[in-house]
């Protein structure tokens, strides 16, 4: 069994590599070449919507099985987010 200070300390780093990711996407998103009609803009703004939507089900305990929770079904959501982004970053490069 891991010890409360390493449990703690790998928590930590974790939520920091969550937060550095965010922060690299956004700014990546934000000196990338965006148009408000660019196809890849669309991709861009359909993975925002479905990480918001995915927030929604996680923080609103939204379960669709009892074998299926709520975390299950937001990182089934956030897999098609991460793939909406890849889409539109690879199509802005």
């Amino acid at each position: 069994m891991m010890s409360e200070n390493l449990h703690r300390s790998l928590w930590n780093i974790t939520c920091l590599l969550i937060g550095a990711s965010a922060g690299f996407m956004i700014s990546a998103a934000l000196i990338g070449p965006l148009s408000r009609n660019g196809r890849n803009t669309r991709w861009l703004a359909a993975g925002l919507i479905l990480s918001v939507a995915g927030l929604v089900v996680q923080q609103g305990h939204v379960s669709i099985h009892p074998s299926f929770n709520h975390n299950d079904l937001f990182h089934s959501v956030q897999i098609v987010a991460l793939f909406c982004f890849y889409r539109g970053a690879k199509m802005g490069a």
